[in-house]
């Protein structure tokens, strides 16, 4: 050693551990490896000398407690810190995001956050805000062109939205039968302009 720094690659898995010992817990011996690979001082020990292989075990320990990149412990490419990785889902999301105008991502944030909208409106309108959600989410099933329309990423997370909401509030679905149609974000996507056009969810949320 010259004094200086090796590159991060030419360490070894164990260097690296210790790295990552260091930053968490500041001490790169073997107390502060015993904390981070989950295992006794004495084994963290034979893991610095080098007496105990390094198993998958000990790597996937460290790499959870450490928040680190299983990649870079093991082979010391890339970055220490996982990469995030985003669903199939999310990533089209995100995407579809980039692109609608403003009514388009209200819309959107309406699904992703349907127990803040039921939150926001009266209580005795939840039902019908429920009851007009579950008919949607319902029709996408059976009609290929509201399907189509609203997209199945779209039709998937309304559905698991309005299911957790109606568990949270003890709601049946029996209760949501003989409510009155309720004007949505959606039917105006679908251009679906019935005559409760005047009592909307909108009105509700801006009163």
């Amino acid at each position: 050693m010259n004094g200086q720094m090796q590159p991060v690659a030419s360490l070894s898995v164990m260097d690296r551990v210790q790295i990552l010992a260091a930053r968490e817990f500041g001490d790169a011996g073997s107390m502060g490896v015993a904390k981070l690979a989950k295992v006794s001082q004495a084994a963290a020990d034979s893991l610095i000398v080098g007496s105990k292989p390094v198993t998958d075990r000990v790597l996937a320990s460290v790499a959870r407690t450490a928040q680190a990149s299983g990649h870079w412990l093991l082979l010391g490419e890339g970055s220490m810190s996982p990469e995030p990785s985003l669903p199939e889902d999310e990533m089209r999301f995100i995407q579809a995001m980039r692109k609608v105008d403003e009514a388009g991502a209200l819309l959107m944030l309406f699904v992703l956050d349907f127990g803040a909208v039921l939150d926001a409106v009266p209580r005795e309108e939840r039902l019908r805000v429920l009851a007009a959600v579950r008919r949607i989410a319902h029709d996408a099933e059976s009609c290929q062109f509201l399907s189509a329309v609203l997209g199945d990423g779209f039709v998937n997370t309304l559905r698991g939205n309005l299911a957790q909401a109606m568990f949270q509030r003890a709601v049946s679905p029996e209760q949501l039968m003989d409510q009155p149609h309720l004007f949505t974000p959606m039917d105006e996507l679908l251009g679906a302009f019935g005559p409760e056009r005047g009592r909307s969810l909108m009105n509700m949320l801006a009163a």
